[in-house]
This record gives structure tokens, sequence and C-alpha cells, in this order.
């Protein structure tokens, strides 16, 4: 099930398949195939951070007559196609549509979306086709959900999934930013045993003897972006396996609150533990009450999604919610 978007003509054009050949390769984290007999090739974009992808196919020969799509008149196809998948987070929308709208506006080639039959001029804003996908997931993911044999998958809240790409898409640039004394982590996706996503953040800490032979726990200098749980990990330098619990977000940041600063990033609410201050959350790191939450399962970007399978009347896919 995907959403399909495809390139066309005004009647008369000429098609540049060169220029369009070009604009596909010039794409970031696309790898390039073609078919064994040289009719299709294909632009497989696949981003290894956000686990964002789409499939373009541009084909040899432009379809024409009955074997082509039936468009508006005075419109005929390029040959070139993309391809969407539904039943996956709206955050998939917004990093493939601006792509898409590039390439036509600077292809000079419309936009043709055949779920709402629909034809979209060169330059028209990513935001439409944005829109356009949201309402067709949406429908998607609730009629999958009622089908004699339903698909449901693991559901997140729109804002906080649309917060784990933003974050996750300029996390490597927020720690080139920061240097290497404070650790930017990964924000986890997780899976609950009711099938909720749950965010969730590792922090670490080093078990060091002291000079009078004690232990210390020394937690990471870190920032902490918003999420649902903390996963505590400890040992000592060379430990093959950490210890690990898991504890409230909300509460150990409630916790270590005289020791946290508040840090400009690519999503508001970042607080960081800088490292002159890590000596004295040690005592809190070793203090925050363990949850009790069941087996966490870590899934990938494409494996929720943020419209709730059982609502009829859904807000859009940028709601406010920290809520189930």
């Amino acid at each position: 099930m995907s959403f399909d978007l495809y390139f066309c003509r005004c009647v008369g054009d000429d098609v540049d398949r060169t220029r369009m050949l070009a604009e596909l390769r010039a794409l970031e984290h696309a790898a390039e195939s073609t078919s064994d007999d040289g009719s299709l090739t294909q632009f497989d974009y696949d981003h290894p951070v956000t686990g964002v992808y789409c499939l373009f196919d541009l084909c040899a020969e432009v379809a024409t007559g009955t074997d082509g799509l039936q468009l508006p008149d005075g419109f005929a196809e390029a040959g070139l196609s993309v391809s969407v998948n539904f039943l996956r987070p709206s955050f998939f929308a917004h990093e493939v549509m601006p792509i898409i709208t590039e390439i036509a506006a600077r292809s000079l080639l419309w936009l043709y979306d055949a779920q709402a039959d629909t034809m979209h001029a060169p330059g028209t804003a990513a935001s439409v086709l944005i829109d356009s996908w949201v309402k067709h997931n949406e429908k998607v993911t609730h009629g999958v959900a009622r089908d004699k044999e339903p698909i449901r998958k693991p559901y997140l809240p729109p804002a906080r999934s649309f917060y784990w790409w933003q974050y996750t898409k300029k996390r490597e640039d927020l720690q080139a930013r920061l240097g290497d004394n404070i650790f930017v982590p990964s924000i986890l996706l997780t899976s609950d045993p009711g099938d909720r996503v749950r965010l969730t953040v590792v922090w670490s800490a080093e078990v060091r003897s002291t000079a009078l032979s004690r232990k210390q726990t020394i937690p990471l200098a870190q920032v902490f972006p918003e999420c649902d749980y903390l996963m505590l990990a400890w040992g000592s330098e060379g430990d093959q396996k950490l210890k690990t619990r898991y504890v409230s977000f909300d509460d150990a940041m409630a916790r270590l609150a005289q020791f946290l600063d508040p840090l400009e990033g690519p999503v508001p609410s970042l607080m960081v533990l800088p490292p002159e201050r890590q000596v004295q959350a040690t005592a809190t790191f070793e203090s925050i009450p363990s949850l009790q939450i069941g087996q966490l399962t870590r899934i990938a970007p494409d494996a929720f999604v943020d419209v709730h399978p059982d609502e009829d009347n859904h807000p859009s896919a940028l709601r406010d919610s920290r809520g189930e």
C-alpha cells in the first residue's frame, strides 16, 4: 500500500530524461539500480539515520495511450514516479515531500496525485502533498485496523513522533556543536506490552574506585531530550555486561533539576548535565526509583504509526500530546 505521485508534462513538451536523471543522481541517500533490460531505473531513497525511505521509478520509455494513466486533458506522463508507503509515521511525508516537490520544480514538471486525482504545478508547496499523504494514510490506517485480518502497529502520538524525527535528524549536528565532553544520545524507539511506543534514552555511568578503595558511580555528562523512560546503565571499566534499570524520565528530571541547564537545539525542552556537575549527580543517579514496566522491544522507525487506529475524528498529524 503506497501513496503514488507521477511526474507529468504538458502535452507537446519534450521529456528531458537527462535532466531527471541528474536530479535523482544528486539526491543524497539514494541508491541507483537498473533492470536487466534497461527499461527501468530505480532510485531507492533510504535515510540511514531517520529510517525514512521512498522509491523513484524512471522508465526509459514513456507510456502512451491505453497503457498510461488517465490524466487530465492537456497532460502526459514524463516517465518518472515515486511511491511513499502508507502505514508509516507522518514524518515520512515531512521528509520526502520537500525532496519530491524540489525535483519537480527543478525539472519543470507537474505532479499528479493519483489518490486525490489532482494535478500540482511546478513550485507547489510540499505542505500540500504532506496534507494529502496524511489524509490518505489516516484512512488506510483505520481501514486495515478494522479488516477481518486487521493490521495494527504500535502507536505513538503525532507530536511525540515528530519530536523524535526532528531530534534524530539533527542529533549528529548537535553532537558536533557540543564536542566530545558532552554526549548527545539517540532516542530509542521501544514498544511496550500494550503496543504503545515508548521513547527511551540511555544514561550510563562508570563505577570508579576512589583513593579510599570506595566505589563511586559517575554518570555521563549528556543531553536529555524529552522521552518516557531513562534506562540507567552502569558498570566498572572493562565490564562485559552493564547493569541496567528503567526509571521515569519526568521523575529523573525533577530530581536532577539543580544540576541541569537548558540547551538550545533542534527541538524544545532539551536539558544538559555539564561535565563539571557529573560527580554531584551521582547520588541522584543511584537513588531514582526503578519502574516495573514489563518487556520493552526495540522497533524500527517504520514499525509504528502516529494515527490511532481507533480514532475516527483524529486531529492533524502535528497535534500536541504527551498523553496516551
